[in-house]
């Protein structure tokens, strides 16, 4: 089989003219007999004389069967459209004895044309689209009229579309009949199966799409009154109803969001008050945190209270630390739990811790002036004195600097 070559190009090179004079034409006559029209017009260029009205004769001919030749490619390659094109404008051109052959071009590439149509359109009705498959089917006959497999599909899926359309109608007028009686979920799928059969440029399709717009509108609206009451679950279902409806409306995002912020809130509201109840006030804490800032309004004066029982909660816990440091003789860390509890309290006071700190402050103030005395007499080499100081800063504040160590060491050194 010959390589392909370009039809502009191919052109082009036809249009030029013999550029050598041949005393013979044997060699390009039986190049052109035996199919070989490229190498009889090769030859013929090479041979001929420009002038002479036999070349002419034979260069005019060979060109006309390299049009058809390049023609037949294009038909075989399915470029069925473009060879039509050529044919239309070079058959006022073409010899009286190739007018003939030009039309069978003609009418083999409306062939292919309409082939390559059956075959789409009988794709589509595997794929059940009826009306795509019609429209293909349509152009596969108007193509070519003789091809009796486009005749018949066309035949066939015109009767099932008249009969289908008549069904529509039916569906339609029963879709109005649900409607005025106040049925919409049954109108509503009797406009979709209508509209289904009919089309979407039906009116049956409008009902359908507007009373879906309607529908998925009012579930919104149920959706927004059961988040207000607080209906959780009837809100999800709502909004579920909505999505299907009417996919991705961005009202219908924005109260699920809405819904997702209180179901995490709500969430947040229990796991806090489950941590207050166990005494975990820094877990509550947490809890807290998250539902301010889910911001949902409903649940912030929850939150508040929530939030003052983990305050009391923590206040107490503090309160029972700084008693035991107290009982143990730790004046300092006792003194510095109330100091923070008392900070917490917001300047209110709490319980007697403010009476506990003055007193815990008055023994650290003598604890310190103990353990002064202590260094000093430390410093004068006293060791009795630098004991009974120890002992006086350790009775007033067992947690005084390092005064609990000096005083083992003092007694272990027998001083």
């Amino acid at each position: 089989m010959r390589a392909r070559r370009p039809l502009p190009a191919l052109l082009g090179a036809l249009c030029l003219g013999a550029c050598s004079t041949a005393s013979s034409y044997e060699a390009g006559d039986a190049a052109f007999r035996a199919g070989n029209y490229q190498g009889a017009w090769t030859i013929y260029q090479a041979a001929g004389d420009p002038d002479d009205p036999d070349l002419a004769v034979r260069l005019e001919r060979t060109r006309w069967f390299l049009i058809e030749e390049a023609l037949r490619e294009q038909i075989s390659a399915g470029e069925g459209e473009r060879a039509l094109a050529l044919i239309e404008r070079l058959a006022p051109e073409a010899p009286a004895d190739r007018t003939r052959e030009l039309a069978e071009l003609q009418a083999r590439a409306q062939q292919r044309i309409g082939a390559r149509h059956v075959v789409v359109g009988l794709a589509l009705l595997e794929e059940d689209q009826p009306l795509e498959a019609l429209r293909e089917l349509t152009l596969a006959v108007a193509w070519n009229p003789e091809d009796p497999v486009a005749a018949e599909a066309l035949a066939k899926l015109s009767g099932r579309l008249q009969r289908e359309e008549h069904m529509g109608e039916v569906l339609y007028f029963e879709g109005m009949d649900h409607l005025r009686t106040g049925f919409d979920l049954r109108a509503r799928a009797s406009f979709h199966h209508a509209a289904g059969m009919l089309g979407e440029d039906s009116r049956a399709h409008d009902r359908w799409e507007g009373l879906t717009q309607d529908m998925a509108a009012a579930s919104r609206g149920e959706a927004r009154a059961f988040l207000k009451a607080g209906l959780l679950g009837a809100a999800f279902l709502a909004l579920r109803t909505a999505e299907r409806l009417q996919p991705e409306h961005p009202e219908t995002a924005e109260l699920v969001q809405a819904l997702d912020a209180k179901v995490r809130s709500e969430s947040a509201l229990a796991g806090a008050d489950l941590a207050i109840r166990g005494g975990k006030t820094e877990v509550a804490a947490e809890y807290l945190e998250a539902v301010k800032s889910l911001g949902v309004e409903t649940h912030l004066r929850a939150a508040a209270s929530l939030e003052e029982r983990n305050l009391q909660l923590k206040l107490e816990q503090e309160y029972k630390f700084a008693r035991a440091y107290e009982l143990d003789e730790q004046i300092l860390h006792a003194a510095r739990v109330y100091r923070a509890l008392l900070e917490q309290a917001g300047g209110f006071g709490w319980n007697d811790a403010e009476l506990r700190l003055s007193q815990l402050e008055r023994r650290a103030a003598q604890a310190e002036q103990a353990f002064a005395r202590a260094l000093a007499a430390e410093a004068a080499g006293d060791a009795a004195a630098y004991r009974a100081a120890l002992e006086e800063t350790v009775r007033f504040a067992s947690d005084y600097e390092d005064a609990l160590a000096r005083l083992a060491a003092a007694r272990a050194d027998g001083r």
